[in-house]
């Protein structure tokens, strides 16, 4: 199984003290571990590098599947439900 691997940081290093870089990265490495399988695949179906996929993840959700933010946007990449829609809908009409 290849590892996943962002490098941390990923915005310049003001963004993060010292103190927070330990905790990033095992996080990051926490998340990766757990949806390994569906960021692989993902990286497979859109041809986006799964290092990235881990990126948003790791931003947008911190790994935690139930986010809801003030606007709707849902899950780990928090996606609104139109676009999730909009990209389902994609994919079934690729498939045909």
């Amino acid at each position: 199984m290849a590892a996943l691997s962002v490098p941390i940081p990923m915005t310049p290093r003001v963004f993060y003290s010292n103190i927070a870089l330990p905790q990033n990265k095992e996080k990051l490495a926490q998340i990766a571990k757990k949806y390994y399988k569906e960021i692989k695949q993902a990286e497979t179906l859109t041809n986006v590098p799964g290092a990235l996929i881990l990126s948003i993840i790791f931003t947008e959700s911190a790994g935690n599947p139930s986010v809801v933010s003030y606007v709707g946007a849902a899950g780990l990449m928090q996606l609104k439900p139109q676009t999730a829609n909009d990209v389902i809908y994609l994919e079934k009409k690729q498939a045909d």
